[in-house]
């Protein structure tokens, strides 16, 4: 949910946009409790404030309380019901909890009255494409992107929508923007060397990085006897929970869970990017089956 409320200082200088000020930066540091405190002493100035109120749902959501956020931010919608930046909030929320449709209802009421805000339209199209209403959802990026042509978001969810339509080429390359979302800091090493760019390495060490869930490491990796074709070595970094499964592929020099551990390498690349750089289509997906085993002492355990 993109729920930060720059616009708090057009309350003037009084106590209460000090209050909202200071309760923002404390909520997007992840400091919900004290956040909370000043937005009830808000709420003891001004007690049916719709933005302090709509504070008070971000800050429960951010805590883990979807229900009572959406209380609260319904609270604020009937106070201000004219207020795009709250419908943008809780249609994030609606479908947090699952309610498709009342997002749908919130996302479109957010566009209509902020058209111009690239996150409405992004949050529009996520609920789109968990309706697989494919066409709008990829409409929604489209406005997305024209108002905020580097805005990651609106990329990924786009990369998501032309995967699931089957145009791959174009997909691929969208989906490279996934790693400049906010929560994929620290997903790939702190490195100058490059990252591989597919073509073939004569010498040195290649570094795939099992850079997403269990599950997109179990179906990508898959590509593993392809990346190892094209280099001299190949080495992968990933979770230790992996190893049982990344350590079926014979192809791979080493398995590393540290950073610090890992030997001298000349090129790095996310295993869920080399789909792209295999040029993947439907028809080229590498499908030995199986491609991965279950312990066979375990299965019997």
């Amino acid at each position: 949910m993109s729920a930060v409320f720059a616009d708090a200082g057009r309350h003037g200088e009084g106590p209460l946009a000090r209050l909202f000020a200071e309760a923002t930066t404390l909520e997007q540091a992840g400091r919900f409790a004290e956040a909370e405190t000043l937005l009830r002493q808000a709420l003891q100035i001004a007690p049916e404030h719709p933005h302090a109120i709509h504070m008070m749902g971000i800050v429960a959501f951010r805590s883990g309380n979807e229900e009572e956020a959406c209380r609260l931010m319904e609270r604020s919608i009937a106070l201000s019901p004219n207020t795009g930046l709250y419908y943008r909030n809780i249609c994030a929320i609606y479908r947090a909890l699952g309610r498709l449709e009342a997002a749908r209802a919130a996302g479109l009421r957010a566009v209509s009255l902020t058209p111009e805000d690239p996150h409405a339209h992004t949050n529009l199209a996520i609920v789109h494409y968990d309706l697989l209403e494919l066409d709008e959802a990829f409409a929604c990026c489209e406005r997305a992107l024209t108002l905020k042509p580097d805005y990651p978001e609106a990329h990924f969810e786009k990369a998501e929508i032309q995967l699931l339509r089957g145009d791959y080429e174009a997909g691929w390359e969208e989906y490279e923007w996934r790693f400049q979302l906010p929560q994929a800091a620290g997903m790939l090493p702190k490195t100058e060397k490059p990252q591989w760019d597919g073509a073939p390495i004569a010498e040195g060490r290649l570094l795939l990085v099992a850079d997403q869930g269990f599950g997109d490491v179990i179906q990508f990796s898959r590509y593993i006897p392809w990346a190892a074709t094209r280099c001299r070595e190949l080495l992968i970094a990933g979770s230790s929970e992996l190893k049982p499964i990344l350590s079926q592929f014979s192809e791979l020099r080493g398995i590393y869970n540290r950073w610090d551990e890992i030997p001298e390498y000349v090129a790095y690349c996310p295993l869920s990017s080399l789909p792209r750089l295999a040029g993947t289509r439907p028809e080229t997906i590498p499908a030995p089956i199986p491609y991965l085993r279950a312990d066979l002492a375990r299965t019997a355990a």
